[in-house]
């Protein structure tokens, strides 16, 4: 079963209707395919207190484990997961709390902070993001209670890139090949 997941506030047709061509195409093969929206997100409603249109709510979470868990009774190992940008993100998300079978991965948005780590001001804050993400490259916890943590923080996104080594060294924040490789080392099959 391949679930097709929606990019950023796009409905589950996809980018110039590919999920729907794509849906097609394997339907024809035999591979069973959902084209799915997120709650909040295209056709969906919201959840209880969500707010529409945010690319990466923190209901996704719970989304996610609901459609793997229809989609697939007998368990997620025969799941593919996958989508562009912010449904990729998502895929990722699924693949390493889910252990679906794989994911594909089409310019997965691994970069982006979720909407909980961010206050009305866009300023990342010091709240818990959701225990449950494991796909986030926010600024570790311990960063975060510094003080002065947002004017440091505005600092270092404006370092050189011959910078980032150290700052990778002592995990200020997690970079996006540590997401994929948490993917790999989950036995997750990785397009």
């Amino acid at each position: 079963t391949a679930i097709l997941f929606n990019a950023g506030t796009m409905d589950h047709v996809g980018p110039s209707r590919l999920w729907v061509e794509f849906a097609r195409r394997w339907a024809r093969g035999g591979v069973r395919t959902l084209r799915f929206d997120l709650s909040g997100l295209g056709d969906s409603p919201v959840r209880v207190g969500q707010q529409m249109d945010v690319a990466y709510p923190p209901e996704a979470l719970d989304d996610l484990s609901e459609v793997v868990k229809a989609m697939g009774p007998d368990g997620a190992g025969k799941i593919v997961l996958s989508g562009l940008c912010s449904g990729g993100y998502h895929s990722v998300e699924g693949g390493i709390a889910l252990g679906v079978r794989a994911v594909c991965l089409i310019n997965p948005s691994l970069i982006a902070a979720p909407a909980e780590a961010h206050g009305d001001d866009g300023e990342e804050r010091a709240a818990e993001i959701d225990p449950r993400r494991q796909a986030t490259t926010s600024r570790r916890k311990w960063v975060r209670a510094l003080p002065g943590h947002d004017f440091l923080g505005s600092i270092v996104d404006r370092l050189p890139d011959g910078a980032w080594w150290l700052i990778n060294r002592v995990a200020v924040g997690n970079p996006p090949a540590r997401i994929i490789e948490r993917l790999v080392d989950a036995g997750v099959e990785t397009y």
